[in-house]
C-alpha cells in the first residue's frame, strides 16, 4: 500500500486516527495503509486498508464516528432537505 492511501480525498499519515465501523473503535494508522488496534491486556491488532478506507474490500474506515441521526418516522421532509443540501455543497466526500 502506498504512503499516500486516501480516505474520504484526504490522504492518511502515519499517526493519524481512524475510526473502524465494524468494530466501533479507533485506530492508529502505524504505517502506510496499517492501522492498529489496542484491545484488552495491551494486545494489538494490525489491519491492512486501501483507498477509501477498505478491508478486505469492506468500508470500515472513516476519518470520524458515524453520524446518527433520530428522525420521525412520518414527515422527513425538513432532514430530507437538510442531507440534500450537504450532498450538493460537499458530494460524496
Amino acid at each position: 500500500m502506498s504512503s499516500m492511501t486516501t480516505i474520504a480525498g484526504k490522504p492518511t499519515q502515519v499517526g493519524d486516527e481512524l475510526w473502524h465501523n465494524g468494530l466501533r473503535l479507533w485506530a492508529k494508522v502505524t504505517a502506510p495503509g496499517i492501522v492498529t488496534i489496542k484491545g484488552i491486556n495491551d494486545q494489538s491488532v494490525k489491519y491492512a486498508f486501501a483507498a477509501g478506507g477498505l478491508i478486505n474490500g469492506k468500508k470500515q474506515l472513516s476519518w470520524h464516528q458515524p453520524l446518527v441521526f433520530d428522525v420521525p418516522s412520518r414527515d422527513i421532509s425538513k432532514y430530507q432537505a437538510l442531507l440534500d443540501t450537504a450532498h450538493a455543497q460537499f458530494g460524496d466526500n
